[in-house]
């Protein structure tokens, strides 16, 4: 953990991939839950027929 801590406060800049093994527990939807991106409708269509044309 020193290691990285020096690497980060050395960095000019950082950059952090994450999944939604970090995002969903932060509050971040995920896409396929019951109440994800994917759930939603979005001026009434939903993301399937969006994603299907």
């Amino acid at each position: 953990m020193n290691a990285i801590s020096k690497a980060l406060q050395k960095a000019r800049r950082v950059v952090f991939f994450g999944g939604a093994g970090v995002s969903v527990p932060s509050g971040i939807p995920d896409f396929r839950g019951e109440n994800g991106l994917y759930a939603r409708e979005y001026d009434g269509l939903t993301a399937e027929m969006l994603l299907s044309h």
